[in-house]
């Protein structure tokens, strides 16, 4: 076939089966559209906690969903590229075919095409390197049969949910917690007097003007502050137009400048050559120089380049871009408080959740509505799994849910353990397992009593704190109940008497 026809067409059928792909991600979870991108209006429900995503899996779909638009705006320009490039070739070869008047040359081009029309799957060539689910192992992938609708589905583990095509993006770092350690130790050994804690810089670094010792060094704290935040904004928000961000930061510090050289800023700065001024005479005096109308007549070309910017302008960007990351402070902050046993429980529950199963091609009712799949997978192996009751057979489905078997309840203290119906959860409180994790946050064997029903870490560190303290002040309140008198027969509190006899006077 025509090495050009050929390509283009093979081109066309990658940015078709790239479409077909997007919106079958969206489709899947219309969650994954960013809110920058989303109308005013929009009926898109909340995702919420739901155990059919965890952030890692629905950043990693963001992520495979900016990596299929990028390749499907460069295969658009090859396509027209090549249509401009080779018009004229392709028109003479298609006349050379309707002058033939045959249809032989016609079926030399489509030859190739009609090879292998029976053998592989449904969804074959280009579609299946763009397939959902298509980078999983086939020894993980199983066929499930659905009783109720008596179809088979093809189930398949969370964590393989990427395409062939980008599958590289499988291990790609999307820790959402900041680390700004090394930039809060040189913003402590720089430009503060007073050392201040890393929980604290992370609430003010983004609050301008620092106390600056040396021009060059600020700035180069600057540039990697910014292009750290930059990066990082990138691996969170995948789908966000990063370009408009910057767009607004050059917008603001443009318009501060130009109110700076007519007089209207309310203090005397130039952001063009990123200078402060001590009275108005000399600012005005500055603003007619040589040098400074030479940088102004330069202005367009140098924010087109981040290298050459003013200090304001990436002042400007930390602060924009530490509002759109507000959400990772809270997190950072929350993972530095948080125990270690708490973190490791989190993260087993995220692999736990992606490794479970899940349908490859899903008839868009259940994970587009925010559901997981496997709930209605585990709805159809109810049936054979029903406890037995008194008479020896399995229980109504009814009277499973509702003493509420179907539901998990989950115990921190026990270490994350599921118990499966409430009166399960309730007595397991009585177990040896739960003692023993009440005993590893050192409560006492004779309060466990005071612990029913508690499953939360959080929850019983906060009840064993107010404990200790109600026992303090109860003690402080018996011991000024109790009178005491001294040598000379003088009446006093037990409290009193203490204090008196340490400083010697009884």
């Amino acid at each position: 076939m025509s090495s050009t026809l050929e390509s283009q067409r093979l081109a066309l059928e990658n940015l078709d089966a790239i479409e077909d792909a997007l919106t079958q991600r969206f489709l899947r979870n219309p969650n994954l559209l960013p809110k920058s991108l989303r109308r005013k209006y929009d009926n898109i429900p909340p995702l919420g906690k739901n155990r059919a995503y965890t952030k890692r899996l629905f950043r990693l779909q963001q992520h495979e969903l900016r990596h299929l638009s990028q390749e499907y705006d460069s295969k658009l320009k090859q396509v027209l590229s090549s249509v401009q490039n080779d018009a004229a070739a392709i028109h003479q070869e298609l006349q050379s075919i309707e002058e033939d008047g045959t249809f032989e040359k016609f079926e030399q081009l489509i030859a190739p095409l009609l090879k292998d029309t029976n053998e592989g799957p449904v969804v074959r060539g280009v579609q299946q390197q763009y397939a959902l689910f298509g980078s999983a192992d086939p020894k993980t992938v199983k066929v499930k049969l659905k009783k109720r609708k008596g179809q088979e589905v093809v189930m398949a583990k969370r964590s393989d949910l990427l395409s062939n095509a980008a599958s590289h993006i499988q291990n790609i770092e999307l820790d959402d917690v900041l680390d700004l350690k090394q930039f809060h130790q040189f913003y402590n050994e720089n430009f503060t007097s007073s050392e201040i804690p890393y929980v604290q810089y992370l609430y003010s670094f983004n609050k301008f003007p620092y106390e600056k010792s040396n021009k060059e060094v600020y700035r180069s704290y600057l540039k990697s502050l910014y292009n750290y935040l930059k990066q990082k904004y990138i691996v969170l928000y995948p789908l966000s137009d990063i370009v408009t961000i910057l767009k607004e930061v050059e917008s603001t510090v443009e318009n501060k400048a130009s109110q700076n050289q007519n007089g209207l800023g309310s203090e005397l700065y130039c952001a063009v050559c990123d200078k402060h001024f001590a009275t108005t005479t000399v600012y005005k005096a500055h603003l007619e120089s040589k040098k400074h109308l030479k940088k102004v007549k330069k202005v367009g070309e140098t924010f087109q380049n981040e290298e050459n910017k003013p200090n304001a302008w990436y002042e400007r960007s930390i602060q924009i871009l530490a509002t759109h990351l507000d959400e990772a402070i809270h997190q950072t902050e929350k993972y530095l408080v948080s125990s270690e046993r708490a973190r490791f429980n989190e993260e087993q529950d995220q692999i736990d959740i992606e490794n479970e199963y899940t349908e490859i091609e899903n008839s868009g009712d259940s994970d587009s509505n925010g559901e997981s799949s496997s709930d209605s997978e585990n709805d159809d192996d109810l049936f054979k799994n029903l406890p037995l009751g008194s008479d020896g057979t399995p229980i109504p489905y009814w009277l499973y849910k509702l003493q509420g078997l179907h539901k998990t309840y989950r115990c921190e203290i026990c270490g994350n353990v599921g118990y499966k119906g409430k009166q399960a959860f309730e007595r397991h409180f009585n177990s040896a397992k739960h003692q023993k994790g009440l005993q590893l946050l050192g409560i006492a064997e004779d309060q466990y009593q005071l612990f029913k029903n508690i499953s939360s870490i959080d929850e019983a560190q906060n009840l064993m704190d107010r404990l200790k303290k109600e026992a303090r002040l109860k003690q402080s309140e018996l011991h000024d109940a109790i009178e005491v008198e001294d040598k000379q027969g003088n009446v006093m509190s037990y409290i009193d008497y203490l204090d008196l006899k340490k400083q010697g006077l009884k």
